[in-house]
Formats: C-alpha cells, sequence, structure tokens
C-alpha cells in the first residue's frame, strides 16, 4: 500500500477485462488454493466470507462446498457468469461482478454479507488479486476496506511479494502484474486501523507447474 496520495489508475482496463475473460474461459483448475485450505481450517463458519477477485471460484466453491456463506466477487462478466453455471446445486453461494476499486460497490457487497445472515463480523479474503492491481486500485480497496469494516472483521491476503519479481513466471508477462512490498504493506494496513495477527512470507506455498513463486500471506484484523 502506498502511504504517499492516490494516483490514476495505470492500467488499461479494457485490456486487463479482455485477458482475464479470456484466461477463466481455459482455466480449469478445480481444486482449492493452500492457502484457501488453511483459511477453512480456522475461520468460523458463522462468519461470511467476502472474496475479491474470485476469477474461476475454485477457493469460493470450496468455502461454500464446507459450510462456509460467501460473497464472491470478480471484474469479469464472463467468469462470474460461468461461475455462477458451474456452482447452480452448491448452497450459500453468491457471485457478482464487482469493481474493488469503488468504495460503493466494496461497501454494497460488504454490508450484504453482513445484514443477510445478522454477522457481527465479515471474513474479507483475497488471493494472487492485490498483485493483478495496479497502486492507484490498491489503495482504493484498502482505504473502501477500512471504511466499511468494523471491530474484529479480517482481511486474510495472499499475494506476489517484492522477491518475485525477477523469477520466472509461467503466464509470462502478457497481462499486468505488481510486486507488493509487504513491510510497506503491512503498515500501511496500521495506518488504516488494522492489527497484523499473521504474516508469512516464503516460497513453497503456491507452487505452480515448474513456478515456485515468493509470496506473502498475511492476517490483519480491524481495530
Amino acid at each position: 500500500m502506498s502511504t504517499k496520495e492516490s494516483q490514476p489508475t495505470s492500467k488499461d482496463v479494457t485490456t486487463e477485462k479482455d485477458y482475464w475473460n479470456s484466461f477463466y474461459a481455459k482455466f480449469a483448475v478445480s481444486h482449492p488454493s493452500t492457502f484457501c485450505v488453511m483459511t477453512a481450517v480456522e475461520a468460523d463458519k458463522n462468519i461470511p466470507i467476502v472474496e475479491f477477485g474470485c476469477g474461476n471460484a475454485r477457493d469460493s466453491i470450496y468455502f461454500a462446498s464446507h459450510g462456509f456463506k460467501v460473497y464472491a466477487c470478480d471484474l469479469s462478466k464472463d467468469a462470474v457468469a460461468a461461475n455462477n453455471e458451474k456452482s447452480s446445486s452448491v448452497s450459500n453461494l453468491e457471485f457478482r461482478v464487482a469493481d474493488a476499486s469503488s468504495k460503493d460497490q466494496v461497501r454494497e457487497v460488504v454490508e450484504k454479507a453482513r445484514t443477510t445472515h445478522d454477522a457481527a463480523n465479515v471474513l474479507v479474503y483475497t488471493r494472487f488479486f492485490l498483485h493483478s492491481i495496479d497502486q492507484a486500485q490498491e489503495d482504493k480497496f484498502l482505504e473502501a476496506l477500512a471504511s466499511v469494516l468494523g471491530a474484529g472483521d479480517k482481511l486474510y491476503f495472499e499475494y506476489r511479494c517484492s522477491m518475485d519479481e525477477k523469477l520466472d513466471k509461467v503466464h509470462g508477462k502478457e497481462h499486468y502484474r505488481r510486486y507488493v512490498d509487504t513491510p510497506v504493506m503491512l503498515e500501511g494496513l496500521q495506518q488504516l486501523g488494522f492489527a497484523v495477527e499473521y504474516e508469512m512470507t516464503g516460497q513453497g506455498m503456491a507452487k505452480y507447474k515448474a513456478e515456485d513463486p515468493y509470496v506473502s500471506r498475511i492476517i490483519v484484523r480491524k481495530l
């Protein structure tokens, strides 16, 4: 997270939408990520999960199939349509198109999750999402979360960190990718009123084919 005033987005948003629409039409991995499984093991099933950047729903479907109430969002309308079709038999799961850099849209989905289930708290989950948005979008997203989340709400984030920048990538450079500075991220979240509960950075947590990226996993709680 930047501690400076946010700048306009530097991404070609239309190009990115087209890329992810095409990517998720072909990406068929259905088993959950290890970060998803870790989250499911320790999270309270009475607390609804709001996922931003749900992609092909591998994690959101797993959560819902194991008793969690899930609100999963993505900017790709094609991904959301496909997710709705393949998860028609899964209960407690809702997909919607949402822009995580829009304060109103972030607030809408978080408040719906909280009020629909009369929940004291919510859990916001993202995996491999933060490094797919630029700094301005990240600032808007985190500021939106800080404004809508209340005491005890938590963020579970996994993303490519700055140590991963020089490593080779399976999916190359055909789309936008950023590398998050974790100490800066944690400092920024603390400034927004979050307390750090967990942080782990390293390899071996998100291996994919020949790629073993450096990732960070963080859990923070709103004060």
